[in-house]
């Protein structure tokens, strides 16, 4: 919150803003950056053909960054639409279990300080 000092300062006047900041911390700062997974069979993604056996390493950190998903990337905007859509804890089926643990403490922590 120091980097974003005006952010901060909306935060400490309005504490409902909690969830909106921390989305967007993990959005920014991406504490998984990559998830190793394996192919399960032969496919195509994204113009690209993958086979069957291969290991395909994600980088989810970068994904956060894509300007197609998150305009703006390298701004820290508390206000984006599409805040929840992140990949800091990885998604779906293989999302981090502690993913609304991380969360929880880190509002927690934020609120008593």
């Amino acid at each position: 919150m120091f980097e974003h000092p005006a952010v901060f300062r909306r935060l400490r006047a309005d504490s409902t803003l909690l969830p909106q900041v921390l989305d967007e911390t993990i959005r920014w700062l991406s504490p998984v950056q990559s998830a190793t997974r394996h192919v399960v069979r032969d496919c195509e993604f994204a113009g690209v053909g993958l086979e069957a056996g291969a290991t395909v390493n994600c980088m989810l950190g970068a994904a956060n960054r894509d300007p197609r998903a998150f305009p703006r990337p390298d701004n820290f905007d508390i206000e984006r639409t599409n805040l929840r859509r992140h990949l800091g804890f990885a998604t779906g089926p293989h999302s981090c279990v502690g993913f609304n643990l991380a969360k929880s403490e880190a509002r927690i922590a934020i609120e008593e300080l």
